[in-house]
């Protein structure tokens, strides 16, 4: 008989990210990257959940907000992999505030980053499932999409 081991404490690695970007035309690109993600008791993501709305309750600028979700992000983020900035140089979790702050895709990488730290926290299954096809934007949403530009294969 095998053991189901309650770690106080466990990480899952290498939890897909996909960050999604409106593009010409309505349509949605899709750019994967990777993180380290803390499971937590339920009462922490409550907490972490609240401090979220919290930012929210205070006037702030975008980037205050982008600086805020992506602190409360860090306390159950270990490591974040893929991101890279403009000079092609990665990203860490660390440096990853201050960089958002000024980037144009700051909102879809802390939603995607968001989801990711649920999808650990409900089991949702990234392997290309139907958990995970179920959970993609009804193309219907296209054209309700932000008019900017990214097409180029970097954030």
């Amino acid at each position: 008989m095998t053991l189901f081991i309650l770690d106080p404490s466990p990480v899952v690695h290498d939890w897909p990210v996909d960050i999604r970007l409106p593009t010409n035309g309505g349509a949605l690109r899709t750019v994967r990257i990777f993180s380290d993600v803390r499971v937590l008791p339920e009462d922490a993501y409550e907490e972490l959940i609240k401090r979220s709305a919290g930012l929210r309750d205070t006037p702030a600028t975008a980037s205050q907000l982008a600086r805020g979700e992506v602190e409360i992000l860090r306390s159950v983020l270990v490591a974040v992999r893929g991101l890279a900035d403009q000079d092609g140089a990665e990203i860490g979790i660390e440096p990853l505030a201050d960089v958002l702050c000024t980037s144009p895709f700051a909102v879809p990488v802390i939603r995607a980053l968001w989801e990711a730290v649920f999808a650990v926290r409900y089991g949702l299954d990234k392997s290309g499932g139907a958990t995970e096809k179920n959970l993609q934007p009804s193309p219907a949403s296209g054209p309700n999409a932000p008019l900017v530009s990214a097409t180029a294969n970097t954030i």
